[in-house]
């Protein structure tokens, strides 16, 4: 990202009309150089990237009172939007403060903080919404039940893509063929397969035992269908394997076989269709291929052979089946469908960019199956939102911006400023080029950083900064570079480790204070109870070497489960200590004198997460980026530059973080 340097700040301009004057006010006096040139910058379209801890709200409260004071836009014409409720909530209360005393010491400002709109993204989205819709227009937070039970009893097509949904969707899936060897296959079974006292391996829904995921599904959509069958080898020697002359790869070699009850025909998974016989042994030879199952054709291909005119899909025991399976989404299971549909409208996909994104999932056959079902939820979301005049707060964000584009919404706001940018998500971006194109003179101020974009799980548009120009035209951009939170030892280790990083915007960083080694310290546990017993152990030397009253201590971890079981009793053992714990995502934005950052380790719990997230999700959070744990790599700067004082570091002596021995500090 370049800076633009049209546009420059009008310091002497201002203090030969009297202005200087201004910077005597409470908002404006202690801000640095690079705060203060980042305030008294007009232009049409300005990006600040701040480091964490340098004064983000500070100067964003300045730009405002500044903007004020000097006459350059009124209260009313101003807008400032926050990232949550909490920080409009400071935001808020920080410019009442301040307007509340003007540069001449009289609190006539103090009405212009009420003229001065302050609001979240999505209160904004829903104010706009409710000028055109007036009460006719609800916002809700989830229909996703609603749209189930239509789905579930109008489409047998997405019937059959939910039944597989619900049988695969936190499985890993294989197929011999992507195995090294038979030994590898036999491994992926025990670890992944279905265990039944000593057996381990693949279990239909009539608890039979199949040798593959692929006959699994088949065998669940002809349980599911009413379709009685009989599953058994078919023998060495048997007329099909004949006929193919042994092409055919094991186990897909014609040696187990689908019977159906009512026909008579044999039913073969195949790994290719090609040499397939229409007969053998007398008898009708149907066929389903591996590229039917990964594709996602599979209950299609099966529908079109067995039941070609079958309607409905709830019907028989597929009604049985799907309403055990369909409705009772467990708490995390209905989190990850309401996400993945969340972004994908969020991200206004359409079927071509799922489609994209299957051919490059870590999942394929995942991907092929789940893209049409995500499609048909989407559709359904807005028929349904549409039919009852309702909407949520993704599809709030759009219509909004659709409002303005159209004509039928408008603003008086000639300046708008946004905190925590880098939190943006895409369809607030297009609710703010909406709202910017509406009104050509309305200017834009933005605050962020983006070694700070933790959020691209909830829709956030990681590389919002590094293409702000191109998603709102030429720009000034400048950096704070000065952190008030920690000192320099800190400061260079951890700008060291995120800008590994090519793809982060480059800036340096300067601490206050010049610190040493020892604000930064590493103990390594051997279990579980060891970490925690380190844990105590910090909390004991902070309780002695700290002589402020309620100092403050900050246990973060990288999971919610992770907090200490022990905490009531450390807050009542050290009782001149104020103990907390966070998650790191939970913990931005917030500071503490004493930071101890717990299970730093690898594993699917660890720092950084090796664990794939969820296929389905996969499909719609799309990112560009190609370096290894981007985002992990940026939450874990996160909870680096949360201590003020003292960060301990408590990771795994046997398992080590790879994040840990990047930053080489040597264990105590």
């Amino acid at each position: 990202m370049t800076t633009t340097l049209s546009a420059l700040p009008d310091h002497d301009a201002a203090a030969s009309s009297g202005a200087s004057r201004i910077w005597q006010h409470p908002a404006l006096r202690s801000l640095t150089a690079e705060q203060r040139q980042a305030v008294a910058t007009w232009a049409s379209r300005q990006a600040l990237v701040a480091a964490a801890g340098s004064g983000k709200t500070a100067t964003m409260v300045g730009k405002v009172v500044y903007s004020i004071l000097t006459g350059r836009y009124r209260p009313e014409e101003v807008l400032v939007l926050a990232f949550n409720r909490s920080a409009a909530h400071e935001l808020q209360q920080r410019l009442a403060s301040h307007m509340a005393y003007d540069h001449a010491g009289s609190a006539g400002a103090a009405r212009a903080t009420a003229d001065i709109r302050v609001a979240t993204m999505h209160a904004l989205g829903l104010s706009v919404v409710r000028q055109q819709h007036r009460r006719a227009l609800r916002v809700v937070d989830d229909v996703l039940d609603e749209v189930l039970a239509y789905l579930l009893q109008t489409d047998v097509a997405f019937a059959d893509r939910w039944l597989f949904y619900r049988t695969f969707a936190h499985v890993l899936v294989k197929h011999p063929d992507e195995c090294a060897s038979a030994a590898a296959w036999r491994r992926f079974v025990k670890t992944h397969g279905q265990r039944s006292g000593r057996r381990v391996g693949f279990l239909t829904l009539r608890n039979e035992w199949v040798q593959t995921q692929f006959e699994q599904a088949v065998a669940n959509w002809l349980y599911c269908h009413g379709l009685a069958y009989r599953y058994r080898p078919e023998g060495i020697g048997s007329s099909l394997a004949r006929v193919c002359q042994g092409q055919l790869a094991r186990p897909l070699s014609g040696r187990m076989v689908f019977i159906l009850a009512r026909s008579g025909c044999r039913l073969y998974c195949l790994s290719s269709p090609r040499r397939a016989p229409a007969r053998a042994g007398g008898h009708r030879v149907l066929h389903v291929s591996l590229q039917d199952y990964r594709s996602g054709a599979l209950p299609v291909r099966l529908r079109t052979l067995l039941c070609p005119d079958r309607r409905s899909p709830l019907t028989g025991r597929m009604r049985v089946v799907l309403g055990a399976l369909g409705y009772r989404l467990g708490r995390s299971q209905r989190a990850t469908l309401c996400r993945a549909v969340s972004l994908a409208r969020l991200r206004d996909l359409a079927a071509a960019d799922l489609a994209k994104a299957a051919t490059g999932s870590h999942a394929p056959q995942h991907a092929g199956w789940y893209g049409p079902m995500l499609q048909q939820l989407v559709r359904s979301y807005r028929h349904i939102m549409q039919e009852r005049g309702v909407t949520d707060y993704e599809g709030m964000l759009d219509l909004a911006a659709e409002q303005f584009v159209q004509g039928t919404s408008d603003h008086a706001y000639q300046l708008i400023l946004v905190d925590e940018f880098q939190d943006t998500s895409p369809a607030a971006v297009r609710l703010l080029q909406a709202m910017l194109a509406s009104r050509p003179k309305c200017d834009l101020f933005v605050v962020g950083d983006d070694w700070q974009s933790i959020y691209h799980f909830a829709g956030a548009q990681s590389d919002v900064l590094q293409t702000f120009q191109a998603q709102f035209g030429k720009a000034v951009v400048s950096q704070l570079t000065c952190t008030f939170r920690f000192d320099q030892h800190l400061a260079n280790m951890a700008t060291r480790f995120v800008q590994a990083n090519p793809a982060q915007l480059a800036k340096p960083v300067r601490a206050n204070r010049q610190g040493s080694a020892s604000s930064v310290i590493h103990h390594a546990y051997d279990s579980v109870e060891h970490m925690w017993e380190w844990c105590e152990r910090c909390l004991h030397t902070l309780a002695e070497r700290i002589d402020v009253p309620m100092a403050t201590v900050m246990i973060l971890g990288r999971y919610q489960h992770q907090s200490p079981a022990r905490l009531p009793a450390w807050r009542h053992a050290f009782s001149q200590l104020s103990i907390d714990y966070h998650t790191v995502h939970a913990a931005k934005g917030m500071e503490a004198d004493a930071v101890i950052l717990i299970g730093l380790e690898t594993g699917r719990y660890g720092f950084p997460c090796t664990q794939d997230d969820d296929p389905l999700v996969c499909l719609v959070q799309r990112s560009n980026e190609t370096f290894l744990h981007a985002t992990e790599r940026r939450l874990f700067y996160v909870a680096l530059t949360r201590a003020r004082y003292q960060l301990y570091l408590l990771g795994s002596a046997q398992h080590p973080s790879p994040f840990v021995q990047e930053l080489g500090v040597t264990p105590s």
